[in-house]
């Protein structure tokens, strides 16, 4: 369904975003690229905005995820997409 599909990409952009945090406390600094963090994950896409920010996204057909960093928090979100996860195994 459109929902899971929007789900899982929500979920795939919060690790990857999680990976980039997790390189900027061990490394002082924002990752020049993607790779930088480990494997990036399929379809995931990074842009560092300055030396602080950055953006994450992916896509699948029509479907965009996006996540800039200092925005809002993700726990809501990825909470949801996991319910939605959950709800289409059932």
């Amino acid at each position: 369904s459109q929902a899971r599909v929007e789900a899982g990409l929500r979920v795939a952009v919060a690790l990857q975003a999680d990976r980039i945090e997790r390189f900027r406390l061990a490394h002082g600094r924002l990752p020049d690229q993607l790779r930088e963090t480990g494997e990036p994950l399929p379809g995931i896409l990074y842009t560092r905005l300055d030396a602080t920010t950055y953006r994450v996204w992916a896509r699948e057909g029509e479907t965009r995820i996006l996540h800039e960093s200092g925005s809002d928090s993700m726990s809501v979100r990825i909470r949801d997409a996991l319910r939605v996860l959950r709800e289409d195994d059932a």
